[in-house]
Parts: C-alpha cells; structure tokens; sequence
C-alpha cells in the first residue's frame, strides 16, 4: 500500500509535464463562450450498449447563471470531441441558480467504458431540429404544465402530436372538476391525479385524468398480428395506505368500440390487459408511498414484462395471441376508458416522465433509465469551466502552465478511502477495531462484526485527498440497509459528518440510534516512509437503541469541488438485543454460631461524661430512607438491589424499559415493584412523577442529509440528551443546644 499511496501523491507532479493544450478538444464556436465536460458513468449498470438513449442531466452550478436567455436556449451539448453537437431538450433552466434539467440523446452509450459530452453556455441561440425522442416513441409527456382545460396543453415532445387534454376534450367532454394539478415530480415538475370524490370508483364524473383524442402512429395500430411490440415508462408515487389500491388504474386505451384495448390495471398488484384479455396478472405492488420507475414491455411474440426501479419484477411467456390494440383510439392517463368513453377507475396519487414506444425495449435500458433518473448526479461528474479564449480552465494569463488532465491545478480525484496495509492502528475502514479488506469491488464482503444495544460501536475511516486533507469537507456513514445489493437510497440512519465545520448530523427514521459522535485525526507519515504522506482518520461513534438486522454500510467522503469517493461494505454490521442477566435469590446466609466453649469477649465500657443540662428542644424529623432494610417489613428487598444506588435508577428502568419490566414482574409476581426494591408505594409514585416531569431530549434541526447534487435531500435531526439530573441527598441539619441558641442572641 506504501507504494501505491506513493505513486498517487507523485502523479500529479508528472502529468502536467506530460499533457498540454493539444489534448483539449475542439471549441464548438467563437461565439459561445464557456464550457463544461460532463463525464457519463452509465456503463456501470448496463451489460450492452445503447443506441439513441436520451440521458437526463439534471445538475445545478453558479456558473450556468452565465447563460443569458431566460428558457435555457442559449445552451448546447456536444459530444467529447468539442464540436458535434448533440440532440437535446431542456425541460427546466432557473437563471437564479443555473439548475439545468435537460434530456440528451446519445448516439452510443457506452457498456465498457464512460461517456463524455461537453455543454456550452452563453451564446448565440441555435436552432436544432433533431429530436432527442427516436422514432421508436410514440408518446412522451414531460407533465410540467398547468392543467387549464386548454385543448392539447400536455405537449407530446416525441413529435407525434399525441397531446393531452386535463378534464377531456373531443370523445370526452371537458370537465373542469377533473383536471390533474401540477407538483413538484420527480423530474421537474409533474401531475397530481385526485381520484374519485364522489359515487366511488366505477363511476365516471369525479377523478382527474388526461384524455388524447384520436392517437396518431399507435404501436401496434393495425391491429394484425404482428409488429405489436409496446414498453411504457413513467414514474408513479401513490400512497400505500389507500383502500381502493386495486380499483387505481393507471392509463387505459378504448379503439374500435372495443374496451380495453391496452391497459395497465390495479396499483396494488399490476395487471396488463390486450385487446379484453389480461395478459400478465403480476404481484409488482407500485404503492411504494415514494416515487418508483416503471417499465412495462408488451411482448406477445416473446415474454411480457414488468421493470420496477431498474430490475424485472415479472413477466409471463408465450405469444399472447400476438394481437396489438388498435388505431385511432382515444387515450387516459390516470384512469381506463369503458364503453361510451365512460372514464373511471382513477389514479389517486402522482405521476412524471409518462412515454410509450414502439419496440420491445431491454433490461439495460430499464437499468440506465432508472439510475440516471434516480440519482443523476451519481453518475454524471461536471468537471471545471473552461473558456473559448483558453480552451482550458481559469484564467488566460496562467492557463498554458496548466493541463487538461487532473493535477494539482485542477482537482478531479475524489478523497479515497486507503487501501489496507500493516500499521499500528487500523488502516482504511473498520468497526471496532475490526479491519476491513477493499477489495476494488462494488459491494465489497466481509465477516460480519456484531454489537450490543447499548454499548459503542466505532466506525473508523482512514481517507486520502490530492489536494490535502484539509479538503475533505463531508463524510457520511450510511446504515440501515439490508436489500441484497446495498445502496445508500435505501439508508434510513445516516450520519453526516462536516468536517470543517466540525459538525455532525442525522437522519434516523426508525429511532435505532441512542447518542451519536464523530470526530477526526490528522495522520501524518504514518508508515514512516514518506514525510509529505498525510491522512485523515474519521471515527463515528454510535451507540444503539435498538436492535439492528444485518445491515449494509457505505461510507462516502467528498471534497470541496464536490469530488466523492463511495464504498460499501456487505452486512458489516448486526446489533444484537441487550441480554438482560436474571439475577437469581440467593438464599439467606445464617451465621455461623459462635462455639459455646468460647468466652465472648465483652469490651469494657468506660462511663461518658454527663452532658450539660439542656432546655428541651423540638424533635428533628429525619428523612425516610430509600431502602428500609428493618426486620419489621413485611417482604425483604430482594437481592438484585444495590443499596448504593438510589430507588430513581430502579424506578426509572421499571417504567422506562419493556424488557426490565416484563423480567421482574415475570420473576417476582409475588411483590409489588416498590417492595422488591424496598421503598413505600408513596414514595414509589412521588419517584415516577419526578421522571415523567424532567426534560425531555432536545431535537434541534440542523439540516440536510448530504446526497449528490440534485436529489431530494432527507431532513436531518441532531439529537441531543440533558443528562440525568442526580438525586439530591437529604439535607442534614445540625442539631443545636441551649447554648449555642444563647450565644447566636449575643452575635
């Protein structure tokens, strides 16, 4: 590891003096000013490669401010070489804070390596009448409009003039009650579909729903027997708590007076329907309470499908009667369509990035689909602005000293989790002093390291950053997640660790964690074979409130650029339940009798002087004792109580701990709580007033969750516990004679 670590640290120094300006691509034209490269990583979910794949890039930068028109339009994308340029659309520009949400169609993506594009802001406006859309699309809505019942106002992009109408329009009477309502979805903005208020499901007049009139170019639109093949894609948040789950369609198709001619029935458990029969009766629940992605492939010459989030979720064999609906029919997104254009069985819920297409699309696209969609800024990496005067980075005066590759002018290189070699102390990553092997693997395994509720357990992490540790600005450890590949989406405990700030935050959605820290070590030389080496050492450390399955952990530090490096580790950590030890009686020891022929030894009372004679004073009353140990008690304190330790720490576990309560009354249900531990029931209630009425823990809202750029951030609490206030002592006067009381008149 010495070597490698070596090797990195002097890289920099030797690739500037290796590349110069000639490596920069071409500049598109004078007349656009900068521009950005874009670094694709899609090739890390797909097997095969693409053709025509319209990628979304959805970032956010400062710079993209730059660009002058208000809609975006003065922004371009080319592909690596500078100067072809590339079909796109952009969906969303805000010009206060140069969010960019834009879909590019890439002729090949790559499945063996990265693909890079560069886009191009503040320039001339151009006019580009390619299409991101292939001919394959028959349908594609965006669903970033405002329903006014307008005629065609949900714009089908795909170049089919298959638009939409909220409420209806033409077969379908307009009806104002029930156009959708524009959200945030899960791209930009989508649509909201109330379902039926009033009558019920199977009544037509009271859900929303979007109705195109008259469909042009429908796959499978001659009705034959071949050339049938359709894949829907969308995105869908419906709640899962919903009653009427199996009455939710969500799209229906009516042509040649015939019924159900393509549907997709029952949001609980999916059903495709052709031409009247179901053609796959699925379990794929879609009632997720969260956005899932969705693709449907109606194959009747092969296996139809159902993609949920990237992966098959079923498919049933065979032809299917190889039919496909047919032409000229009328369309309903969020609802099916019954005899007499009758609308019904609406969608309650939400819906984004609605498209058909000819074709039977693979299980590559459906995994390209939903990464890029899913977390956009996973896979795309925004390197540094470079201009058209350049051709490079910053300014013009510095820029021919620089290079295009990543040096210490420009850093590219994320902070990196160390590779593990010998030292004193743990190297890279491990749990309790437990190390970890990184194995350059996805989902790297090894053992699985077991804690208890209750004590701590330290994750440490030893990290290395080009520029310097004083660099790496964030750490987050991600837990709680035990689906068989791990991904940090799925975290419901997450702490975020700021470095600079020396800050911590958590995201904990199921309560598991009981007191949370982090802190960091600067390491320099630690092999004592490198003086300019320097790592950072990054230690959570967490103490359980609950119990935890085998759970995932992935580990993710990043940079100021932002630059992140992400690592996870298979089932590295289980947090078992804490054994609560039964302490049995033990049976009352009878002392030994001391032998008869023994004289007792009788110690010699010497006579104390007569006190003073003293007025007779009021009695002082002590205070009652927490354990009254006195032969006199009914019942004996039994033998688990410390006499040492106040009735509040026994009383505080009965009626605070499930457990500890279940074993006492289990193993002492002759006694009452406060007679095992030796106090009256009085002073037992007064103790559990005193609890109820302290302080509760302080949640103080610090923040986000860290994600990649773009993605819906978790709201985070710090959670902060008062300590215990200690049992005060009873106050213990001292008792004063006739004298002193004469004295104190004389002060």
């Amino acid at each position: 590891m010495r070597v490698l670590l070596l090797a990195i640290l002097v890289l920099p120094f030797i690739i500037p003096t290796l590349v110069d300006d000639a490596f920069a691509a071409d500049w598109y034209s004078t007349s656009w000013e900068y521009r950005k490269k874009i670094e694709i990583s899609l090739n890390s979910e797909i097997s095969s490669d693409l053709s025509n794949f319209p990628v979304l890039v959805s970032v956010t930068d400062s710079d993209f401010i730059k660009a002058t028109e208000s809609d975006g339009t003065d922004i371009i994308f080319t592909t690596n070489d500078g100067t072809t340029r590339l079909a796109h659309e952009i969906e969303r520009y805000n010009t206060s804070t140069g969010e960019v949400i834009a879909w590019v169609k890439i002729p090949t993506l790559s499945a063996s390596t990265g693909t890079d594009i560069y886009i191009y802001y503040k320039g001339v406006e151009e006019i580009d009448a390619s299409s991101v859309w292939d001919d394959n699309y028959r349908l594609v809505y965006h669903l970033n409009q405002t329903s006014t019942g307008t005629e065609n106002e949900f714009y089908d992009v795909s170049d089919n003039a298959n638009d939409g109408t909220g409420g209806g329009e033409g077969d379908k009477t307009q009806d104002e009650d029930r156009r959708p309502t524009r959200a945030e979805g899960k791209i930009g903005y989508g649509q909201s579909f109330d379902g039926p208020t009033q009558g019920g499901f199977k009544n037509d007049g009271s859900g929303d729903f979007i109705w195109t009139n008259g469909v042009n170019n429908w796959p499978g639109n001659g009705g034959g027997t071949t050339d049938n093949d359709v894949t829907v894609e969308f995105w869908a948040k419906v709640q899962s708590d919903h009653s009427d789950l199996n009455n939710m369609d969500f799209f229906g198709y009516r042509a040649g007076g015939q019924d159900n001619e393509f549907v997709l029935f029952k949001v609980g458990t999916l059903n495709m329907n052709v031409r009247g029969n179901t053609l796959l009766d699925s379990d794929v629940d879609a009632a997720t309470s969260d956005w899932t992605h969705l693709m449907i492939v109606y194959n009747p010459g092969g296996s139809s499908k159902i993609y949920q989030d990237g992966e098959l979720a079923e498919e049933v064999s065979g032809t299917s009667g190889n039919r496909g609906p047919r032409a000229n029919g009328n369309f309903a997104l969020g609802a099916d369509i019954d005899s007499s254009t009758k609308v019904n069985n609406e969608l309650q819920g939400d819906l984004d990035e609605f498209r058909i297409s000819y074709g039977i699309r693979s299980a590559d696209w459906a995994a390209a689909s939903y990464a890029t969609q899913n977390s956009p800024s996973t896979y795309l990496i925004l390197n540094c602005e470079e201009n058209s005067t350049t051709k490079n980075c910053d300014d013009p005066v510095t820029a021919k000293d620089r290079s295009g590759a990543c040096g210490f002018d420009r850093d590219c290189t994320p902070p990196r989790i160390t590779n593990h070699g010998e030292s004193e102390t743990p190297d890279g990553f491990s749990i309790n002093d437990n190390v970890f092997e990184e194995n350059q693997e996805r989902y790297n395994k090894n053992p699985t390291i077991q804690g208890t509720v209750g004590e701590p357990v330290t994750i440490k992490i030893r990290t290395w950053e080009n520029m310097g540790t004083d660099k790496i600005y964030l750490a987050i450890a991600y837990l709680a997640m035990h689906d068989d590949k791990p991904d940090w989406r799925d975290s419901t405990a997450n702490i975020e660790f700021s470095i600079q700030q020396d800050e911590f935050k958590v995201y904990d959605k199921d309560k598991i964690f009981s007191a949370v820290g982090a802190v960091t070590e600067r390491i320099e030389d630690p092999y004592g074979d490198n003086p300019a080496l320097e790592l950072l050492d990054i230690t959570f450390t967490i103490i359980f409130a609950k119990p935890m399955e085998s759970s995932h952990i992935g580990i993710q530090t990043i940079d100021h650029i932002p630059n992140y490096d992400l690592v996870y580790f298979e089932n590295a950590l289980e947090i078992l339940p804490k054994e609560i030890v039964q302490v049995e009686e033990v049976p009352e020891v009878v002392p030994e009798e001391v032998p008869e022929s023994q004289p007792e030894v009788i110690p010699e009372e010497i006579p104390e002087p007569e006190p003073p004679v003293k007025q007779p004073e009021p009695p002082v009353k002590q205070p009652e004792p927490e354990v009254m140990l006195t032969t006199i008690n009914e019942k004996t304190v039994l033998e688990f109580v410390d006499e040492n330790m106040p009735a509040k720490h026994y009383v505080k576990r009965y009626i605070t701990e499930t457990e500890y309560k279940d074993w006492f009354d289990e193993n002492y249900s002759n006694y009452k709580f406060w007679e095992g531990i030796g106090i009256t029931q009085e002073r037992f209630e007064q103790i559990v007033l005193e609890i109820q009425s302290e302080p509760k823990p302080r949640i103080i809202e610090t923040g986000f969750v860290l994600v990649p750029d773009n993605q819906k951030s978790f709201p985070l609490v710090e959670e902060t516990y008062e300590p215990e206030p200690a049992e005060l002592e009873p106050e213990k006067k001292e008792k004063k004679g006739f004298f002193d009381w004469l004295f104190d008149l004389f002060k």
